[in-house]
């Protein structure tokens, strides 16, 4: 996930900085590749802090423990509600085969780059844990 290719995630990177995204969530999963990348001082939207709120509660978090608390809050509670409407909800639901699966990719990206312990969300609907445990 965080191990694509360098040319790949450059062009990622270039199309948030296009967009002008400020976004403390997204600045800490570039900065695990980007080390030389300076912070950013204030975030461009307010979507995120309520969308994104346990993770990147988690990501500012001191204790590790604590950390892991709030990404398993995420993921296992708040990662699908908190997308009510984003035009993906319940596609499951709807006859025209548009389901994808409902994965919480920023949720693996942020456990990797921490190294937290996922046993106790490790099997959470939302967790793609695979993703995080294919190279240990």
């Amino acid at each position: 996930m965080l191990d694509i290719e360098e040319d790949r995630f450059k062009k990622l990177v270039e199309i948030i900085d296009q967009d002008q995204v400020r976004d403390n969530l997204f600045e800490f999963i570039i900065q695990a590749k980007v080390k030389d990348r300076p912070p950013i001082s204030s975030e461009s939207y307010e979507y995120g802090l309520k969308l994104f709120g346990s993770i990147r509660k988690a990501i500012t978090e001191a204790d590790k423990n604590n950390s892991q608390k709030l990404v398993k809050k995420f993921a296992c509670g708040e990662w699908y509600m908190n997308h009510r409407s984003s035009g993906w909800y319940n596609s499951h639901n709807i006859i025209h085969n548009i389901y994808f699966g409902y994965w919480s990719f920023e949720t693996a990206a942020v456990v990797k780059i921490m190294s937290l312990d996922d046993s106790s969300f490790r099997y959470c609907k939302y967790y793609p844990g695979d993703l995080v445990h294919r190279d240990r």
